[in-house]
């Protein structure tokens, strides 16, 4: 276990690929199987040292006396060692290279934002007890509720509540904002719908809100109720 946490560590000061924390080790294992193969004693990697200054691996090499000191018996107990050393060093490199190409999902603290895709949509006239946002500052204008339908660019990482739709909705003819909260296209920050929830499941979604657009147009003529609109940078965000 230390020595799986010694690779993490190193690799993790130096940034460098496991490979070449392996290929350090294994030349460090080849020395001291010449070491060990000329002498009396048994000598294995035992300590992971990382140099700040050069931006170095380096291991040092611990030498015990063997019980038996016979040419075999030391080539025995040395390899017996260094295979183990190896393994745990091949294991740690693999789990790290593993972490790193392929991070598993982690609930991290943060907005999750989805786009929102191929709005379909209809209007009929709002009722009176539904004035228009902001009606003081959209004088001349009727509201219309429009409910839109649309798909959802990507899954839902997890269950969202009371989900806000941000974006621009314009009239598709002159360009103009259709948002009350929006009338001169300034900011798409604001919040102009919202959803009561999205799960993982959810393909599309859908929601309403409310279009002013000039009173004498005559909503009759058009086959979605309402002149044609366009949707730009639509998408929904759940904040934490």
């Amino acid at each position: 276990k230390d020595r799986i946490a010694d690779v993490h560590q190193v690799a993790n000061r130096t940034n460098q690929p496991p490979h070449l924390y392996i290929r350090t080790m294994v030349r460090l294992l080849l020395l001291s199987t010449a070491v060990a193969l000329t002498s009396g004693y048994v000598v294995v990697p035992s300590k992971t040292v990382y140099s700040s200054s050069r931006c170095s691996i380096a291991t040092e090499l611990h030498a015990t006396p063997s019980s038996d000191t016979t040419p075999t018996s030391s080539r025995r107990t040395f390899l017996a060692t260094a295979f183990g050393s190896a393994a745990a060093v091949a294991t740690a490199a693999t789990t790290l290279a593993t972490t790193t190409a392929f991070p598993q999902p982690s609930n991290a603290i943060g907005p999750v934002k989805i786009d929102l895709l191929n709005p379909q949509y209809s209007a009929m006239p709002c009722p009176k007890d539904k004035p228009i946002p902001g009606e003081k500052a959209m004088k001349g204008l009727k509201g219309m509720c429009v409910t839109v339908k649309a798909e959802l660019g990507e899954e839902s990482p997890k269950d969202l509540e009371k989900v806000g739709v941000y974006g621009f909705v314009t009239d598709a003819k002159s360009d103009e904002s259709v948002l009350a909260n929006n009338p001169d296209l300034s900011t798409d920050a604001g919040q102009f719908s919202m959803i009561e929830a999205i799960t993982p499941s959810s393909k599309k979604v859908e929601f309403e809100f409310v279009a002013a657009i000039p009173k004498e147009i005559d909503t009759d003529a058009f086959e979605r109720g309402i002149p044609d609109l366009s949707f730009k940078s639509l998408r929904v965000i759940s904040f934490p």
